[in-house]
């Protein structure tokens, strides 16, 4: 049985230590996925160098729910953000894209406001998520869920529940978005999780009660980092003693 002895020159050395060096540094900057739940504006996503296709998650603000100012009379909870997905393709990396979230709704003793609007422009698409409406106080009317448009998926928000005797609970924001307020008595509402989770209504008891905040509005980016290799595999001569590796 032959046998070949392989040695590594100074250059390979250098070369191999480089690698070593910055092998870490792929993981790091080609994080998958991307989440973000940040409502100031403008906010970027960058593709990463390498990266040719992305999926894009957009959900709009979670409405708050109704507060209580009347024992025994809760709250509604409020709608959650409608959701909207798109994938595009054909990417070379290095594309930057801009977006804005909506912010989720403000509770108080009164009627839960409104979630803000998510929106997203990229290449010849505008991908929109409205925010849940907010529930009504003292047994009123629940908020509905947010429309959506633009993708090749749009789903509307989760409804809120009315509140009785105890405050309603918010509406769970669609495909893996955050949930809603859990119901309550004697205390404020629950706030809706981010992103797009309705507000919690509030219920009276030793005094009057807020609803919960919505949860803000989200997105999240999808994709497969590149793989990297030095090279294809090398059948060495038979008479070969030595071999230089370079990336």
């Amino acid at each position: 049985m032959k046998k070949y002895l392989f040695s590594f020159n100074t250059k390979t050395k250098k070369t191999l230590f480089y690698l070593f060096l910055l092998a870490p540094f792929f993981s790091v900057f080609a994080q998958s996925p991307f989440i973000d739940n940040n409502t100031a504006a403008p906010n970027t996503f960058t593709v990463p160098a390498g990266v040719s296709s992305i999926t894009i998650h957009l959900w709009g603000g979670g409405g708050a729910g109704g507060g209580s100012t009347v024992n025994m009379q809760g709250g509604s909870g409020g709608g959650s953000g409608g959701y909207t997905t798109r994938t595009y393709s054909g990417l070379s990396g290095g594309e930057i894209i801009t977006y804005t979230l909506g912010a989720g709704g403000t509770g108080s003793t009164g009627n839960g406001t409104a979630g803000g609007v998510s929106m997203l422009t990229f290449a010849t698409f505008t991908l929109t998520a409205n925010g849940g409406t907010g529930g009504f106080a003292n047994t009123g009317t629940a908020g509905n869920g947010g429309t959506a448009t633009g993708g090749t998926t749009n789903t509307a928000g989760n409804n809120g529940v009315i509140g009785t005797a105890s405050g309603g609970r918010g509406g769970n924001a669609p495909s893996g978005g955050g949930t809603g307020g859990l119901a309550v008595t004697n205390a404020n509402g629950n706030p809706g999780i981010a992103p797009g989770g309705g507000g919690g209504g509030g219920e009276r008891g030793g005094g009057n009660r807020d609803g919960g905040n919505g949860g803000s509005g989200g997105i999240q980016i999808t994709f497969t980092c590149p793989t990297f290799s030095a090279g294809a595999d090398q059948t060495l001569a038979a008479c070969a003693t030595t071999a230089t590796l370079s990336a």
